[in-house]
């Protein structure tokens, strides 16, 4: 009886109205099917690119997208926000306490899939600051109500990409006609100003002295280094000469100019 019913079961299929219930199933399979497999694709491939100099006192020793470390140049899968919330952890390797550190966000400009670049090849960005501390004061400024915790060497710091340096790149993509879409963020060392000796600095890879005949400029004061790292080269504009934590700005900047 069983397998004169299987046998049975097999004719019927070839009966029209089984052949359109069966037509009818598969439909649905497939209709259900589908967004389950689009789901899985919207994840777009995504990278965060740690750029270094040789000389620098503070290493970006992690990164953190969702709580998950990622390595520079890993590819991932994420949605637009990837980036929201994303952690960069510093560490202090110098032999001297910090008070004041920034780190450089790139978000690099791009229109219909492609890398936007200037006439002579080189990529262009827009950029937010993330900050550690207070920056020391000019000569002439009023002294603050409160100062800095100082970073003390082989001491680390999380600095957080939040929602609101989020919308201010995608507010910086708008108006340059560039995709609010990221795929790419590329991270580095800017600044760092050391505790007790507000007439040194380094940034961009240069050690810097303030420069007695002209208020507010500096001096460079040893050899420009090489990037550790092979970077892409970004256009290049101009740059405000200190930060605030409100401060947004457009980043054009020629990776190898240090």
């Amino acid at each position: 009886m069983k397998s004169s019913s299987i046998l049975m079961t097999r004719k019927s299929l070839s009966h029209p109205i089984w052949a359109f219930m069966t037509s009818v199933i598969l439909a649905t399979l497939v209709f259900v099917m589908l967004p389950a497999h689009g789901k899985g694709q919207q994840g777009k491939e995504r990278a965060v690119q740690i750029t270094t100099y040789k000389n620098q006192p503070v290493d970006i020793v992690a990164v953190k997208v969702k709580g998950v470390p990622v390595n520079s140049d890993q590819k991932f899968a994420g949605d637009r926000d990837w980036f929201n919330g994303m952690t960069v952890t510093l560490k202090n390797v110098s032999d001297k306490p910090m008070v004041w550190v920034t780190i450089l966000v790139l978000a690099y400009q791009e229109k219909d899939g492609n890398r936007m670049k200037t006439s002579d090849g080189r990529d262009l960005a827009v950029g937010t600051q993330l900050m550690y501390g207070v920056r020391p004061l000019d000569p002439g400024e009023p002294p603050l109500p409160y100062s800095a915790t100082p970073l003390m060497p082989g001491q680390t710091a999380d600095l957080f990409l939040t929602e609101v340096y989020r919308e201010q790149l995608s507010s910086l993509l708008r108006k340059s006609d560039s995709s609010t879409d990221i795929s790419e963020l590329n991270v580095r060392l800017e600044e760092v100003s050391f505790y007790g000796d507000d007439e040194i600095k380094w940034r961009n890879g240069f050690k810097r002295r303030r420069d007695p005949n002209r208020p507010g400029a500096w001096l460079t004061v040893d050899d420009p280094p090489r990037l550790n790292h092979a970077a892409r080269k970004c256009a290049r504009s101009h740059f405000p000469r200190r930060a605030s934590p409100a401060k947004i700005f457009t980043r054009r900047e020629e990776a190898a100019h240090v």
